[in-house]
This record gives structure tokens, C-alpha cells and sequence, in this order.
């Protein structure tokens, strides 16, 4: 659609390519890595690395020791995580919801 093949590099690939989300499955062409890491967006998400808290900062910061509570609160934005307590325990599916 921009008349040029890949022009556009997702936030996500980016992060990727800058080992966010850990080792990568294979090496990435140091060609392809840099021209993805060239990339206008890339600079503003090099800037801001993601948080890295240990799970004792988390228990911490949350307050809690419980794992299931941990990461509901740590990965579950708050307004939502109030609209899933307030929504209560659901016990069957919707009716709308075909096997």
C-alpha cells in the first residue's frame, strides 16, 4: 500500500530485533537487524527500554505474594482488572457462545 515493501517496521518487530523479548529463535541478518534498528521509530524505542522488575519487586510494589494475583496486577491495567472483579465469577458460557 506505501508502494515499498516493508517500509513500515511495527513497534513490535522493532523490540524484537533490539532483544526485548529475549535470545531470538535464529540470528537475525545483521543487514535486516540494522535496517529495522535505522528505522525513525526505532530511536524513540531504543530510548525507553521496557521495565525489568524482579518478582520480588513486584511483590513488592503489588503487595502481594499470591502468583495469580502478581500477574493480573502486574500485566492487567487497572480500570480493567476493576471491571473483570466487578463483573463477578462467571460460572457457564454466554448462551451466543456455540460449541
Amino acid at each position: 500500500m506505501t508502494g515499498e515493501r516493508y517500509k513500515i517496521i511495527p513497534d513490535e518487530v522493532i523490540q524484537y530485533a533490539a532483544g526485548y523479548y529475549g535470545e531470538t529463535v535464529a540470528p537475525i541478518d545483521a543487514n535486516v537487524r540494522d535496517r529495522i534498528l535505522a528505522a525513525p521509530r526505532a530511536k524513540e524505542i531504543l530510548r525507553n527500554p521496557p521495565e525489568q522488575p524482579s518478582i520480588e519487586e513486584l511483590r513488592r510494589r503489588y503487595g502481594t505474594d499470591d502468583d495469580d494475583e502478581l500477574l493480573l496486577r502486574a500485566l492487567v491495567p487497572d480500570t480493567d482488572l476493576k471491571r473483570m472483579r466487578e463483573a463477578g465469577h462467571q460460572t457457564r458460557l454466554p448462551a451466543t457462545v456455540v460449541a
